[in-house]
């Protein structure tokens, strides 16, 4: 490794290093079976886990998480006990074909998909309505415990600027050059740390570099010296 890349490699190391140690907490893990976990996965999408446990405690009451519960209810009915979490039309039509689909293909469970390799489960959950990478890997990584570090748009805003991921990558791209720094038992941790950090200093805009305890790591610092206002985040990750 040349003296330039060495130099790059310890500052993002150091950088992570510092994030990790001050936001995110232990990474949680709800009481759920697979079908469940990937309901409630669905439901994070684009929104606050403060909407998702609102919704997911509305479909809780009715004890309604099963595959044929869902099937039961339909999308239209399904969308109103969920619409806390945001885009509920959307979701409840996803969640709606994903029952129908884990309980024509998988028996209403999806306990051996989870068991397989982490390659081979992840083709098979992203042919699911629904589920794109980012989904995917959230599954993977919360339910099955797979040493997988998931990309929203704040982990892929803050690897961009910290030079971790070049300007224009793309999800799989981030997600290999964070990978590349994290070591598998500590990404899960660094998922969530990553993504408080992108929510409450690294803002889209108006970023608080002020405040930044990576700052004098940071390449992009100058965004904020020099007043810029917003930053283009990537298309959301689904």
């Amino acid at each position: 490794m040349s003296q330039p890349s060495t130099i790059k490699s310890n500052r993002i190391n150091l950088a992570l290093k510092i994030i990790s140690e001050n936001y995110g907490g232990r990474p949680f893990k709800l009481d759920l079976n697979p079908f469940e976990q990937l309901v409630v996965t669905i439901l994070s999408q684009n929104t606050s886990w403060r909407n998702v446990d609102r919704a997911l405690n509305n479909l809780m009451r009715r004890g309604r998480l099963k595959p044929d519960d869902i099937i039961t209810l339909g999308p239209q009915r399904l969308s109103q006990i969920i619409k806390p979490a945001g885009l509920h039309l959307l979701k409840s039509q996803r969640i709606h074909q994903i029952a129908l689909t884990v309980k024509e293909k998988y028996g209403g469970s999806l306990r051996g998909l989870i068991e397989r390799d982490v390659k081979g489960a992840r083709e098979e959950l992203m042919k699911l309505p629904g589920v794109g990478p980012k989904t995917a890997d959230v599954f993977l990584a919360f339910t099955a415990g797979h040493p997988i570090l998931p990309v929203d748009t704040h982990i892929s805003r803050v690897s961009k600027r910290l030079h971790i991921a070049v300007e224009g990558a793309g999800y799989e791209e981030v997600k290999a050059s964070l990978e590349a720094h994290v070591p598998p038992q500590d990404r899960v941790k660094m998922h969530i740390a990553l993504i408080e950090f992108g929510r409450n200093i690294c803002k889209a805009v108006k970023p608080r570099c002020e405040i930044c305890p990576v700052r004098s790591l940071c390449p992009s610092k100058h965004l904020h010296l020099k007043q810029e206002t917003s930053f283009t985040d990537p298309p959301p990750c689904s």
